[in-house]
């Protein structure tokens, strides 16, 4: 097991953002948007790394993935006259920008967290990590399978729904816990920087 409070938090907020991510429909377009939060991946990371710093890029990428989960779950249940297609493609962007700068950021977020454990504490916390992008799927399958036995009809605004308020104890829990926290922050460099003086003296000296 591992000491760290702020990595098994940020375990805890990547099951439920991957539970976010598990709620959208697998359709063309998810897999187009998908896509392009995967390439826009080194964008987030790089401006976490260099101006904002990863705690900050963190929280607004939850912050956007709840607001999103909110104007999804309101669409749904007052039924908008909008074009269907047009405005979930919006939000659905929304929420996978948000997820994709959480998700760029949050293994270097935790890591960060263990500076003072050893190499075994850090191993388990890379263990639990991917154990919870495996479980988070199943939890979400079997969440969504007693939220559609309640009522089948308004499954679609219950599944938001149940994302919502799951990422709203996510934001209480993030907050919250803020207090008790003792935060390492790591110094903001350039690594593009740092690899163009690497490159440059290897270059000026053969």
């Amino acid at each position: 097991h591992f000491k760290s409070k702020e990595a098994l938090a940020t375990i805890l907020w990547y099951m439920a953002l991957n539970m976010c991510l598990e709620s959208i429909p697998h359709t063309s377009v998810k897999s187009a948007l998908t896509v392009v939060i995967f390439l826009l991946y080194p964008i987030f990371g790089m401006i976490a790394d260099i101006w904002w710093g990863r705690y900050l890029i963190i929280t607004i990428g939850i912050g956007i993935t709840w607001i999103a989960a909110i104007l999804i779950g309101i669409y749904y249940i007052f039924e908008m006259s909008l074009s269907h297609y047009n405005i979930n493609t919006v939000l659905w962007s929304l929420q996978l920008s948000g997820i994709g700068m959480f998700q760029a950021n949050a293994l270097q977020f935790a890591t960060d967290q263990l500076n003072n454990l050893s190499s075994d504490q850090f191993s388990s916390f890379v263990h639990w990590y991917i154990w919870a992008q495996e479980m988070s799927g199943e939890t979400y399958i079997w969440i969504m399978t007693v939220v559609s036995s309640i009522k089948y009809e308004y499954f679609k605004a219950l599944q938001t729904l149940s994302i919502a308020v799951l990422l709203s104890l996510v934001l209480c829990c993030h907050f919250i816990l803020q207090c008790w926290w003792k935060y390492e922050s790591h110094q903001k460099t350039n690594p593009y920087g740092l690899i163009f003086r690497v490159l440059k003296f290897a270059w000026k000296h053969k």
